[in-house]
């Protein structure tokens, strides 16, 4: 049954992806067209580049702690 709903064109829905980068590539992923599908190396890329920025993005210290650690006086 899953097989013939993709082969109509359906899809699952990306609501709940949180990067547009990841949404934009899962969509091009699902592409019925081979010339529009990456290839798995892109894929990987693809993905390592995105989880980067998310990591670098994911981190912001906090306000009331020093970035560095005191020393012991």
């Amino acid at each position: 049954e899953i097989s013939n709903k993709v082969c109509a064109g359906m899809r699952p829905p990306l609501q709940d992806v949180q990067s547009e980068q990841l949404a934009q590539l899962m969509r091009e992923c699902y592409s019925a067209s081979t010339e529009v599908r990456p290839s798995a190396l892109d894929v990987a890329a693809r993905i390592n580049t995105i989880r980067l920025r998310l990591e670098e993005n994911a981190y912001e210290p906090p306000e009331h702690q020093p970035l560095l650690p005191r020393r012991m006086t």
